[in-house]
């Protein structure tokens, strides 16, 4: 009886708001268009319509912007109507957005940057004091700004590696470290049912994070292996400690998605770690999230599943429209799109 109090009303919503997704044909519709505008004109036919109007350009850059905040918008109403624990992880999945935000900031006071790019300047959760990180003459100082939010310790905690390396890739990933250990320490309080359903899904982004990560390093950063373990995030699903340390000992990383496909048929390319790319390795990890997002939705009727289902596909969407009008301004041809549309 709790659980229908709990889930009852805001479930039926998410599962009416899902039936609003953009579909197979109408991204194919949209990477069959020869320029960007014919995709802006064609999501003002969907539930898109208000943030398309609402942009103050129609751009690829204005449209990340726009889509940053929807994307906050929805978390957001879906928060309003749930109860308890869900409440309290709901607010946890907006401080992906503040990790994000700060990260931005990271990068611009690293460059000396008078401003950063953050693409959105409003208190998601956390406030930042984005003036004072900017002047900051020192990692230290950095920190202290981060004052009253969960982030100020991992600045803190690695201003000496920053100080000795002057590489923000520590930082960042204690960023990401900080968000995702919130969430699992939240799930503590779920119903069994709920706490496995958080701890798959988020298992799983960091099982894919970790391997973003590693590819990462290894292709443009030549960090050493030793040193790429101690920054990876911990508590992921299925490749785990083992599968982490396979793949910086040496293994294959496409063996080793193929093991963590979970014999799902995925593309992967054939040939070998060396046919693997970034842009191959990308498309897999959110084809995986995607498979399980929806098995989410649909496992139990009265469960965050749907609730955590709805956000993870509602954000893979906006992955999708994002990718269409940047390839529609290089006028990339519709066979050479619809590969990297996860749909």
């Amino acid at each position: 009886m709790e659980s229908v109090r709990q889930y009852g009303f805001v479930n039926a919503r998410v599962r009416a708001m899902r039936s609003a997704f953009l579909s197979r044909t109408a991204y194919r519709s949209m990477a069959a268009f020869k320029e960007p505008g014919e995709v802006f004109s064609f999501l003002l036919q969907t539930r898109y319509r208000a943030m398309v109007e609402g942009m103050e350009a129609k751009t690829p850059e204005a449209l990340e912007r726009a889509l940053f905040r929807e994307e906050i918008r929805q978390v957001r109403d879906v928060q309003k109507i749930s109860k308890g624990g869900t409440r309290r992880i709901l607010e946890l999945l907006l401080e992906r957005y503040d990790a994000e935000r700060l990260k931005t900031i990271l990068r611009a006071w690293r460059s000396g940057g008078g401003q950063s790019k953050a693409v959105i300047r409003d208190e998601i959760v956390h406030p930042f004091r984005e003036e004072a990180l900017l002047s900051s003459k020192n990692m230290e100082e950095f920190a202290a700004a981060l004052e009253g939010t969960p982030f100020q310790k991992a600045a803190g905690d690695r201003a000496a590696r920053f100080d000795e390396k002057k590489s923000l890739f520590s930082i960042e990933v204690a960023v990401d470290q900080t968000v995702y250990e919130r969430l699992w320490k939240a799930s503590e309080s779920l119903s069994r049912t709920d706490r496995n359903i958080l701890r798959k899904l988020t298992g799983i982004e960091i099982d894919l994070k970790n391997l973003d990560w590693i590819l990462r390093f290894r292709k443009y950063y030549n960090i050493p292996m030793v040193e790429i373990g101690e920054l990876l995030l911990p508590n992921g699903w299925r490749l785990g400690t083992e599968g982490i340390r396979k793949i910086l000992d040496g293994g294959n990383v496409t063996e080793s998605l193929l093991d963590f496909g979970g014999g799902s048929p995925l593309p992967l390319p054939a040939g070998g770690e060396e046919a693997l790319s970034l842009e191959a390795l990308e498309h897999f990890l959110y084809q995986t999230l995607f498979i399980e997002a929806k098995r989410a939705f649909m496992a139990f009727p009265l469960s965050i599943g749907a609730i955590l289902g709805y956000v993870t596909l509602m954000r893979i969407e906006s992955r999708n429209i994002r990718a269409l009008v940047h390839a529609k301004a290089y006028h990339m041809p519709a066979p050479e799109i619809e590969p990297f549309l996860v749909m």
